[in-house]
Formats: C-alpha cells, structure tokens, sequence
C-alpha cells in the first residue's frame, strides 16, 4: 500500500520535472520579495513604537515566508489540485481504487511541490543556522508549530477543494482564504504591528500558524503570542482536518448519486 503512495509522489515530481527553470525563477522572485519586506518594514518600524531590527526581520521573514510555502497555506495549490481532480472527472479513478483519495492526492501534489519543498526547508535551516538562538523547548515548539500549521492548511485545503462536488468553481472562495491568510498569517505584515485586541483576535484563528508563530520562534523569545498561537493552530487542526474530511465524504456521496 506504501508503494501506491511514494509512486504518487513520483509521479507529480516527473510532472514538473520539465519546468525546473520556470520553479527557479519564482523561487527566486519569492526570496526578493522576502528582502523588500524586510527593508519595507525596517523603514516603517522607525516610525511606529514598535522596532523591528534586521536581525529580527531577516529571520523572522525568510522563516514565516518559507513555512508558509511549506505547509501550502496561502497558496492553496492543494485546493486548486483537488478542484482539477474533481472537475475533470479523473477522481473518480481514485475512489475506485483501494485507497484513500485526499491522501493520495496530496501525495502527488507534494512530488509536484517537491523542489519547492526543498528550497524552503533550505531556507529553514539557513535562518536557524544563523539566527536561531534558544533551546530544545523552542525548538521542539516549532516542529510542532509547523506541524499544526500542516494540519490546518490540509484542512483548510480539502475543504475548499471538496466545495467542488457541489460546484465546479471553488477558485473565489480560494481567492478569499488566500488575501485573509496573507495579511493575518504574517507572511506579509508582522502581526506584532497590529493593536494589541485586534492582535488577540487574529491569534485565536489558524492563520498566524502558517507564518507568524514559525517566524517568531526562530526571532525572538517564547512569549504570550506563541503560546497562545501554538495552542489554538493545535485546537483548529483537530476541527479543521475533521471538518475537512466530513465535508469530502459528503461530497463523494453527492458525487456518486450524480453518477461516477
């Protein structure tokens, strides 16, 4: 059963093995990016009480932004996968098949990210190496950040996808999500900036888990808002990736009462 799995993520690796300099170059236009937000937020944190240095920012970026790529939380090309699968008929081939679809599924979606998976635990690495000061109880915090943010971003994603049983075009909601998680998961504005109540609120969603609390474990101390941000992305996976899962069972029923 293993095999029918890693075949899977071979397969969507052979897929875009042919677009290599196409993957380099948006790699590349990811990590400028990075750097202009550093020097934009840099210059903005002179003129706000709050100052962000650039030995905070640096990692802090290159971390939220590279977790967040990692997990497919803003991106949801997850999502974008399932709505192909599903309108295009092919995953009714999965559902005959002995196999659990969304995880073979996604699956093949993570050989298709694979290089790109790989560039951002590269740029993991290089801020930890660098930048990372603290001990195992942070660094144990953060697999586990990371691994809730996982959690809520399959979620998040299957859930989106599977509205593609009832309606061919689940893209709008996608877009949505998308703009929400990219300014309240952190990746393009540092949630430390907001006031302090609206700050609480974003916290208690599963959007910070995708890029503020990864960031902000490796850039500064353990403080209030990690703990509160790991303990919720840990309440929301549960919910999310439950949700996720009822939502395609329902949706595969719809499917097959239509007609596979």
């Amino acid at each position: 059963m293993f095999k029918v799995y890693k075949d899977s993520v071979i397969a969507g690796f052979t897929q875009v093995a042919n677009y290599r300099s196409e993957i380099w170059l948006a790699i590349l236009a990811k990590i400028f990016q990075v750097f202009l937000l550093v020097l934009f937020w840099n210059i903005i944190s002179k003129t706000s009480e709050i100052r962000l240095n650039l030995n905070e920012l640096i990692p802090y970026f290159f971390v939220a932004n590279a977790v967040q790529v990692l997990v497919d939380g803003e991106g949801m090309r997850f999502a974008r996968l399932l709505n192909d699968e599903i309108r295009n008929g092919t995953v009714s081939s999965y559902l005959l098949r002995p196999i659990n679809p969304p995880f073979f599924i996604y699956t093949k979606f993570l050989g298709s990210q694979s290089l790109v998976i790989l560039i951002a635990t590269i740029l993991t690495i290089f801020a930890f190496l660098f930048y990372f000061q603290g001990n195992l109880l942070k660094i144990l915090l953060f697999i586990l950040a990371v691994l809730f943010a996982l959690l809520c971003a399959f979620g998040i994603n299957l859930i989106v996808g599977s509205i593609s049983f009832w309606t061919t075009e689940s893209r709008g909601l996608k877009h949505v999500i998308a703009h929400v998680v990219r300014v309240f998961g952190g990746s393009l504005i540092p949630i430390t900036l907001f006031p302090t109540n609206i700050k609480f609120l974003i916290l208690l969603t599963p959007f910070p888990s995708f890029a503020y609390i990864p960031g902000v474990l490796i850039s500064s101390d353990i403080n209030f808002d990690i703990i509160v941000g790991v303990t919720s992305s840990f309440v929301w996976s549960f919910i999310l990736l439950l949700l996720g899962l009822w939502l395609w069972k329902k949706g595969v029923k719809q499917y097959e009462s239509v007609g596979i």
